[in-house]
């Protein structure tokens, strides 16, 4: 926490003599009109797989009730094949999204109750908690927060109960992380704060500090899963060469902690490229040197230089969408015993098939490799996911979905994996949602 409020302040500090640069009376200066967009490999949130005709208005209370059941094959750790089990959810959601001139906010909730029909000792009250903050300090120059927290015990039931159409329809492999059995909690939290300056007409700079961690709350019991934490701070200068390209560099820096015992620090230089269609295409693409030490694992520290590239394409119309995003970089483990060199890549559609039914599917595969291994603990492995979902509304506000969803993992050296490596997840839900305009 003090670490985050020294974050906070540092960046505001940053701010103040930018500020003081500016027209006091609010209005922007001469020969800046249109503003520019953030380089999207800084971009934590991602494509969004709404429509072009969904997006969301701003200054409304939301809330929503979403109950299911589904079928699983492999919820719980066993030195044998997966046991199975039919689930039960209850989900209720609120969501508070308020604008002004300079000042941009919202809140989101959503407890989750699970139950289980044949085992009742895992039955799980989960959480999620997510809130965002976007001011205008000056004309030109913005301050953004976010704070996420997530305390799960089942990321493949939590992937299945969005029926805005936001989020992609596929387990999110894209970062890397191990998916654990179902009986296992996991808690995630994702801390930043973003400051960005447009001291042009097509010219901009920023600067943003992350903190994320991950633990498993009942680790001693599940040997070759790891806790993490992680720091980074990111610099970029972006410019605008014309209305629809952007080019830029970004600068950053990383400290990756995996308990008990070891550090990984990385510095990268990316060069980026961006076209901007808005509302239907958005295409970006980085690359650059990556260099990491490693300190901890082995006697000695071990460093190397490796290359980073990234890339992300997002399409969307009245009636589909399309995302696709690959990456290949060093991350934290994600679970695994240290940092990891990764390459990951997922693909999401979603389209209208007809005026009362939507379909959509998925799939993503990760890689990670651990940079450093502790013997006898896992060096690395993989996993891949696929979703398919159909959607069809019973009336103004009610949604029923019907989802499936696959997931293979072989991480040979994890013993809460290896022995069921595979998992089967078929479901149905029937979804309530409601909004209020907040004022006028």
């Amino acid at each position: 926490m003090s670490r985050r409020i020294y974050l906070i302040a540092a960046l505001v500090l940053m701010a103040l003599p930018l500020w003081a640069q500016m027209d006091s009376s609010g209005a922007a200066p001469a020969g800046i009109e249109a503003p520019m967009i953030n380089p999207t490999s800084i971009n934590d949130e991602g494509y969004s797989m709404a429509f072009a005709s969904e997006t969301p208005r701003t200054n409304y209370l939301r809330g929503a009730l979403n109950v299911g059941t589904a079928y699983d094959d492999n919820i719980l750790l066993s030195n044998g094949p997966g046991i199975s089990d039919i689930r039960y959810s209850i989900v209720p959601s609120i969501s508070l999204e308020q604008s002004r001139s300079r000042l941009r906010w919202n809140v989101d909730y959503s407890p989750w109750f699970t139950f289980y029909q044949q085992h009742s000792s895992i039955n799980e009250i989960d959480q999620n908690v997510a809130i965002g903050l976007d001011y205008r300090l000056s004309p030109n120059v913005t301050m953004s927060i976010r704070d996420t927290y997530q305390k799960t015990s089942d990321l493949l039931s939590l992937s299945g109960q969005d029926t805005t159409g936001s989020t992609p329809p596929v387990v999110p492999v894209t970062t890397g992380s191990i998916v654990p059995p179902t009986a296992t909690s996991r808690i995630t939290t994702l801390n930043d704060v973003e400051l960005t300056y447009q001291f042009s007409e097509n010219a901009m700079v920023g600067a943003k500090g992350t903190m994320a961690g991950l633990w498993y709350p009942d680790r001693a019991t599940l040997p070759g899963l790891f806790d993490s934490t992680s720091e980074s701070g990111q610099g970029f200068y972006t410019r605008r060469v014309s209305r629809r390209h952007y080019i830029g560099t970004t600068y950053e820096f990383q400290r990756l902690l995996t308990q008990p015992s070891q550090e990984t620090q990385t510095q990268s230089a990316f060069g980026f490229y961006t076209l901007y269609l808005p509302p239907t295409l958005s295409f970006s693409v980085f690359a650059g040197p990556e260099h990491s030490e490693t300190s901890g694992g082995t006697a000695t520290p071990h460093a190397q230089w490796s290359p980073a590239a990234g890339g992300s394409f997002g399409w969307h119309s009245t009636r589909s969408s399309f995302v696709l995003t690959g990456v290949k970089r060093i991350s934290d483990g994600g679970g695994l015993s240290g940092a990891v060199n990764s390459r990951s890549a997922d693909a999401a559609v979603r389209w209208q098939m007809a005026r009362t039914f939507t379909a959509g599917m998925g799939v993503g595969y990760s890689s990670s490799k651990v940079l450093d291994s502790l013997l006898p603990f896992s060096s690395g492995g993989h996993t891949w996911a696929g979703t398919v979902f159909v959607q069809h509304p019973l009336g103004e506000r009610l949604v029923v979905q019907l989802r499936y969803t696959r997931l293979h993992q072989s991480y040979t050296d994890v013993s809460a994996l290896s022995s069921a490596p595979d998992r089967n997840n078929i479901g149905v839900s029937l979804s309530y949602q409601f909004e209020r305009a907040l004022g006028r």
